[in-house]
């Protein structure tokens, strides 16, 4: 980091164990050193400046703006990034059972790539997982590329303030309790 800095490591030494601090030029190359980007590196700065910071009302800016940071980093939609957009109709289909969910899912894995496949490891019937493939291609969740069922969208995110949240997690809790109670001694 040092060499990265052109400072004499000693200086980083003193900065790692208190005594000195980054100046803002210095905090800017820390933060390309260790690769942050966008509120990490807001936050490492904001770090920064908190600590330079000679007078109370700074001091207080810079710890609020960092209150902000983190709170905007404990939003789960900040996190995961830009995602798929459903209609309201297909969220509503999508959250109503856990198998819509479950099978876009397994679309990621490579064994499962097909109707019969998908059936069998979900335990569905391949009428079932057919319908189920025709929505999620048809919102564009999925993709078949010669007969290969394929995951289009990484990623997908249901607000925390949405009405059918409740619904996609009490779908999970009842899958999960239904697996527990077919579980052997082993298990």
């Amino acid at each position: 980091m040092a060499e990265f800095l052109r400072v004499h490591p000693t200086f980083v030494s003193q900065v790692v164990n208190g005594p000195k601090d980054f100046s803002g030029e210095q905090a800017v190359m820390v933060a390309e050193f260790l690769t942050l980007v966008g509120r990490e590196k807001s936050y490492f700065l904001e770090l920064i400046f908190f600590a330079r910071a000679g007078h109370k009302n700074l001091r207080e800016y810079h710890k609020q703006r960092m209150k902000e940071l983190r709170s905007e980093s404990n939003k789960v939609a900040n996190r995961v990034g830009k995602s798929k957009e459903l209609s309201d109709d297909q969220k509503i289909r999508y959250y109503s059972d856990w198998s819509y969910v479950a099978t876009w899912l397994g679309t990621s894995i490579d064994s499962l790539s097909n109707v019969p496949t998908l059936a069998k490891f979900f335990n569905l019937a391949p009428s079932q997982v057919s319908e189920i493939l025709d929505f999620l291609k048809e919102a564009g969740l999925c993709k078949e590329v010669n007969g290969v069922i394929e995951m289009k969208v990484k990623k997908t995110h249901i607000p925390a303030n949405s009405i059918l949240v409740k619904n996609h997690h009490l779908n999970w809790r009842l899958k999960s309790i239904e697996s527990g109670q077919k579980l052997s001694a082993s298990e």
